[in-house]
């Protein structure tokens, strides 16, 4: 069309104002929370502490690699079992960046009592090590890592070879996805659930709409206790 407008075969291009359709959005496969525990036990089995302790980290709060590998411990708040997320790691050209999270926002998770002992484990076996060489930790300290932090390759590497050792198939993006399709299913609302993923709702309904049969079951289960409940008193009467 460009090249009849040049050579005055048309006066305009048609296409100049069309615009093109916006690309359909797939759910992400199913994963689940099961098969990443059971590479975390595999882990700790191989007593990869820090590796059991990222992926315990992961599953908890469904952070991004990237964040997880940019963690500082001033970032971890033990006491109140929180965790914020300032930054993520990007390679480029073979170096390490530590910049902001993907959506430039700051994350602050909450965290279970079960994953605050595995960090406070955690942090205790580096205190060890780095003790044993004549330091200490440091606030800004990376909590994978220690001075400078894991390099994503590495972390994906070490994944990939706790996957083996646990003989389950699954990337560690899907650890994040598996907390996304626990959280819809659990009917947590979409606004909280996005927040902690870091995701907009809308981006978090189309992406775990796979996930919503089972809310839905739950709600339907809920609306059936209700009635049986209305029906047994009304039987009593």
């Amino acid at each position: 069309f460009r090249e009849a407008v040049r050579a005055d075969l048309l006066y305009r291009n048609p296409a100049e104002r069309a615009r093109p359709p916006k690309a359909a959005t797939k759910p992400e496969r199913e994963v689940r929370i099961e098969d990443a525990v059971k590479v975390m036990q595999a882990a700790a089995e191989a007593k990869d502490w820090a590796m059991a302790t990222f992926i315990r980290l992961a599953i908890a709060t469904g952070a991004r690699r990237g964040e997880l590998g940019a963690l500082r411990w001033k970032d971890v708040d033990l006491t109140a079992g929180r965790v914020t997320f300032r930054h993520a790691l990007v390679a480029v050209a073979g170096a390490v960046l530590v910049k902001g999270t993907k959506t430039g926002a700051v994350k602050v998770v909450a965290i279970d009592a079960g994953t605050v002992k595995a960090l406070k484990a955690w942090r205790a076996e580096s205190d060890r090590l780095v003790t044993l060489l004549g330091e200490s930790i440091a606030p800004s300290w990376f909590v994978f890592g220690g001075r400078e932090p894991w390099h994503p390759d590495g972390i994906t590497q070490r994944w990939v070879r706790c996957c083996k050792l646990a003989g389950v198939t699954m990337r560690l993006h899907d650890v994040r996805h598996a907390s996304g399709s626990l959280m819809v299913a659990a009917g947590i609302g979409p606004a909280e659930a996005a927040k902690r993923l870091g995701h907009s709702a809308e981006v978090l309904l189309s992406t775990y709409s796979h996930a919503l049969p089972e809310a839905d079951r739950a709600m339907a289960d809920l609306h059936g206790a209700a009635i049986d409940a209305a029906l047994s008193e009304e039987i009593s009467d």
